[in-house]
């Protein structure tokens, strides 16, 4: 069957400081200055629609803000696509496989909207203390896994599809005295959709309009 992918990829991920709503001109960027023990993810998958190539860390700077190593940082990122699909003759389920990995901890919200019947259904995915003083008491640190949740999405039929809202609230924790290379900071992610009769059209939401956004 067909499988459609999501990843944190250069251009496709837009971030907030603040308050929503997100910006347009705000997209995330790869990270320049990595810790070269992160965990990644390869692509193996082969997609019909969507992103390609292996996920990339993201940050809203190149590297952390020299500024701000001693404090930490919490910033919040999002994605928003609308999957099409011809109009179903009889329920299926897709299956939803979402990969994340931060430095250091993170919260995230997945907001799934069938189009024309169905009501929205929202995950919630959390590892770590979101606090950015907070002491990460490993090995192992929340750093070095990647983190894998699976959810089903039922498709009535007469159903076209669905809208997507992925937000990530990514905390990179305080380390006083440190630099840029001794406590970097990143988000890794990556989203496969299974279960397709046929492989959707995905329309990306410029910027992300996240109805239902994290703290």
């Amino acid at each position: 069957m067909p499988i459609a992918r999501l990843a944190s990829l250069s251009g496709n991920t837009f971030f907030r400081l603040g308050a929503p709503p997100y910006s347009a001109a705000n997209v995330a960027v790869p990270v320049g200055i990595q810790f070269p023990f992160w965990p990644q993810i390869s692509d193996q998958t082969s997609v019909s629609a969507g992103d390609i190539g292996d996920p990339q860390y993201l940050w809203y700077l190149n590297a952390v803000n020299p500024a701000l190593v001693g404090t930490g940082e919490t910033v919040f990122f999002a994605r928003e696509a609308l999957f099409t699909i011809p109009a179903l003759l009889a329920t299926i389920t897709t299956t939803i496989n979402v990969k994340i990995a931060t430095d250091n901890a993170f919260q995230a919200r997945m907001t799934l909207t069938p189009t024309i019947v169905g009501l929205p259904v929202i995950f919630n995915f959390t590892d770590g203390i979101t606090a950015q003083n907070f002491v990460d008491p490993g090995p192992p640190f929340n750093w070095q896994r990647v983190y894998n949740f699976t959810v089903e999405l039922p498709l009535l039929a007469t159903s076209v599809g669905f809208d997507l809202q992925f937000e990530v609230k990514t905390v990179n924790y305080a380390q006083p005295g440190g630099t840029q290379f001794t406590n970097p900071a990143g988000l890794l992610y990556d989203i496969e959709i299974g279960g397709f009769l046929v492989a959707p059209t995905i329309t990306a939401g410029v910027p992300p309009a996240i109805t239902n956004p994290l703290v």
